[in-house]
């Protein structure tokens, strides 16, 4: 019902942003838009996964992360270091430990056998997750072609990083 609230108001919400913003909401949606622009870092972040192949170019040996062609590769873009340096086997494996953690913090969920074992477990499952679902999706799924994750992956981060470094904003336009 929120999500058919939030659509419903979009065109009303649409008229009172500035011009700036507006660009920015389309170029989430299309980083082609502007390549040299505020599409630039997610193109170059798929540019790093897809560089990565099947194996990976090896440990510290990635060529957009290592001359810094992807701001914040630390935190940021840290997923796309690891399609670029790890490949598709390694990313599989990363991603395949994040569903164990995930799915063990589940079951610890439904297995507590008090409210606030359950509360807790579904708390730290639902946060952990939260965070994967952040920064795989800042660099992944926009590859993969779900832009909706990206959007939101991409507003999330500039939210949340905006105060990182030393009150400065972490991604560059």
């Amino acid at each position: 019902m929120m999500a058919g609230i939030g659509l419903a108001s979009a065109p009303l919400v649409w008229g009172f942003l500035h011009e700036y913003q507006r660009n920015r909401i389309r170029v989430f949606l299309n980083p082609g838009l502007e390549p040299y622009g505020s599409g630039y870092h997610v193109i170059q972040s798929m540019i790093a996964i897809g560089s990565g192949l099947f194996t990976g170019k090896g440990l510290f040996a990635g060529t957009q992360s290592q001359l810094n062609f992807l701001p914040e590769n630390h935190t940021d873009f840290i997923f796309a270091v690891a399609g670029e340096e790890f490949g598709f086997i390694g990313v599989t494996i990363i991603l395949l430990l994040y569903l164990i953690i995930i799915y063990r913090g589940i079951t610890i969920a439904m297995n507590a056998t008090d409210n606030f074992g359950t509360l807790l477990a579904v708390g730290i499952v639902s946060m952990f997750t939260f965070h994967v679902l952040v920064n795989v999706g800042n660099d992944q799924w926009y590859h993969a072609g779900n832009r909706c994750a990206v959007a939101f992956s991409q507003l999330w981060c500039k939210l949340a990083y905006h105060q990182y470094a030393d009150g400065g904003v972490t991604i560059r336009h």
